[in-house]
């Protein structure tokens, strides 16, 4: 039976994750696939040890682009469905939200009453089409952990892993400093020694918060 009052954040559970896994270890990218610039793609995975070749669950986070958390909460979105197929899933699970006659009604069929006869799953049924409770399909924006990596590692024990960058020579190298025009820059490049077969080179872009990040679309993706 459902209970409004059981919703569990991505925070909660991941912090559950932990007691079960203390060795555990979280790894997330970028798609570089589906991510544009109408949307973020993150794509998670989640180990039980460190030493562990496979990750035990993976999940993908869609946000749409809006503001300057819209990462953050695709990231997050990622690691509440790896979280979900680890089986520790958020109550409820999708995207039904619950309204205040269902929570009345929800209070009525779990505490004893007197002066009525106890609610079975027919009853219920008959409530529902009788227009007594609804449910109302909205969409929930996935809950944003407002933290930078070296809070979140601070905080759940974790380690910030290096970024890195692939193509089909293998590990990028990362190349950063500051032109003769006196702009920084910061980016890969493919490690190909003939220039004819160079993958394309990825630069990143420096945000309002003084940050890297990767570009949202790239011609060779």
């Amino acid at each position: 039976m459902f209970n409004p009052d059981e919703y569990e954040s991505v925070q909660s559970r991941m912090a559950k994750y932990i007691a079960q896994y203390p060795d555990y270890r979280w790894y997330s990218w970028i798609s570089r696939e589906f991510t544009n610039e109408k949307q973020w793609v993150v794509i998670g995975e989640l180990y039980r040890t460190w030493n562990d070749e496979k990750p035990f669950v993976t999940g993908l986070g869609f946000e749409p682009v809006k503001d300057e958390y819209s990462l953050a909460k695709a990231e997050t979105s990622a690691m509440g469905r790896c979280l979900l197929a680890a089986g520790l899933p958020a109550k409820p699970i999708g995207g039904v939200q619950q309204d205040a006659k269902i929570k009345e009604f929800h209070k009525k069929i779990t505490e004893p009453q007197s002066d009525h006869k106890p609610f079975t799953p027919y009853t219920y049924g008959q409530a529902i089409a009788n227009g007594e409770i609804s449910l109302k399909a909205v969409t929930v924006e996935p809950e944003a952990i407002m933290w930078g990596a070296d809070e979140i590692a601070k905080e759940l024990g974790g380690e910030v892993i290096e970024v890195t960058e692939n193509c089909a020579h293998g590990k990028m190298i990362l190349k950063q400093g500051r032109n003769a025009k006196g702009k920084d820059y910061y980016g890969f490049v493919c490690t190909e020694k003939s220039k004819a077969d160079q993958c394309t080179a990825i630069w990143y872009n420096l945000n309002s918060q003084g940050r890297w990040v990767p570009p949202l679309s790239r011609a060779d993706v």
